[in-house]
């Protein structure tokens, strides 16, 4: 077993995906033709909270979902250990949220571009 790769990694804004969601921290707006489709526009209440929220609780992901593991296996003798971090945001700012700010590198995004 200490000389069994092992890769473990999680993504910078890990917990936007769930906080993209919530009403404590997303207001949704209908214009007259949203209303009718049923489709809003997403905005954050407040940014920096937001944001702040994102920071603390994706490093919390990252500590128990990889830097544990690793420390321990590393602790056990398996000194073939890699982690990453997955950074990539860039999308596009559509008319009903700016998804680079609500969504960013979150949780699965990086699935597409592995497979």
């Amino acid at each position: 077993m200490n000389d069994i790769p092992f890769i473990a990694g999680s993504n910078k804004d890990e917990v936007k995906l769930w906080l993209g969601v919530a009403d404590y921290f997303v207001k949704l707006n209908y214009s007259f033709l949203g209303s009718i489709l049923g489709i809003p526009r997403v905005t954050l209440k407040d940014e920096d909270a937001f944001e702040a929220f994102n920071y603390y609780r994706s490093e919390a992901w990252k500590i128990r979902g990889v830097i544990e593991p690793i420390t321990s296996l590393n602790i056990a003798g398996n000194l073939n250990t890699y982690a990453y971090r997955y950074d990539w945001d860039d999308h596009r700012r559509f008319f009903i949220a700016d998804f680079k700010k609500l969504i960013g590198a979150s949780h699965g995004t990086e699935i597409p571009l592995i497979t």
